[in-house]
């Protein structure tokens, strides 16, 4: 009987990628994941890129016509398809989806911690064009959701039944809040009692708090583009309802606690200086209002 997540002897895999060195690297080692599916570890050599991992989809593989859609395809090998583990492309997502699916329809162990639903929620929000887009929660702590507006792909301006505005936001996004907003969050009585870290449901905030938790998402995500916030009147609103959190983050700003890729370098080379900037700190606009949502 095959065993499968286990790493083989790359002489045994059904492919030769000696021709493709330049392109993909030196084969380190590799772990069939299923039949006809394999993870690579490519070494980096001279010319060639950086080390990598690759998930490689031979023909008689059980991956959908969809997923295979994603994957790219190597004039050299027409049979077999290429997904490479980066932070740029996420396509591999949809692979490890598949295979986590083969596994559950097959009763075979899926990998530690991986579970079609984990799988299929962080999927919503690397690959939407696959596994469909966050759907916005029904039931909320203040009733059934009647009304909603998506700020962003998981985070949800939403209206109930018991006339109350609030904010609901993924799971998957509690990492990119601070402790202090995070222990604002409220639950369902559903996800209270069978554990939010089990459900992956939804954290739900208060009116009063919603400009914390968007300044928040606002700073942790700077490459996206948030239209349906004003920023400068979302600073007003913190600064409104929350002098002494504007405050805090200033005067940590100041002293570079920001600075991530600063506090890295400085790991190694005490005397890195940690970099504050002007323009990331909480200021205050007299005519920019308070109404931090355009609609």
């Amino acid at each position: 009987m095959q065993l499968y997540n286990q790493e083989i002897d790359t002489k045994a895999l059904p492919f030769d990628l000696e021709d493709c060195r330049k392109e993909l690297g030196l084969l380190k080692n590799a772990v069939i994941k299923c039949p006809g599916v394999y993870l690579l570890h490519m070494c980096s050599i001279s010319g060639s890129c950086l080390s990598h991992d690759l998930y490689v989809v031979m023909e008689n593989a059980p991956i959908s016509r969809e997923a295979r859609a994603y994957g790219k395809a190597l004039s050299a090998h027409p049979d077999m398809l290429l997904y490479p583990v980066t932070e740029e492309d996420f396509s591999y997502k949809i692979i490890e989806f598949e295979v986590t699916k083969f596994y559950m329809e097959h009763d075979l162990p899926a990998s530690a911690g991986e579970s079609l639903h984990s799988l299929a929620l962080y999927g919503s929000e690397l690959c939407p064009e696959y596994f469909g887009a966050f759907p916005a929660p029904r039931v909320t702590p203040w009733g059934y959701m009647t009304r909603y507006k998506t700020i962003q792909p998981g985070v949800f301006w939403i209206e109930t039944d018991q006339c109350t505005t609030a904010l609901a936001i993924s799971y998957i996004m509690e990492d990119d809040l601070s402790e202090e907003v995070s222990a604002l969050a409220r639950l369902t009585d559903f996800d209270k009692e069978h554990g939010i870290d089990e459900t992956m449901g939804y954290l739900f905030f208060e009116e009063k708090n919603m400009c914390l938790v968007i300044f928040e998402l606002l700073r942790s995500s700077p490459g996206l583009k948030w239209d349906k916030v004003d920023e400068p009147a979302l600073m007003n609103a913190v600064w409104k309802g929350f002098p002494e959190y504007a405050t805090s983050y200033n005067l940590s700003e100041q002293r570079g606690s920001h600075d991530i890729l600063g506090k890295v370098l400085k790991h190694f080379d005490p005397c890195q200086e940690l970099k504050c900037s002007p323009k990331d700190m909480i200021t205050l606009s007299p005519d920019a209002g308070l109404d931090f949502f355009r609609f």
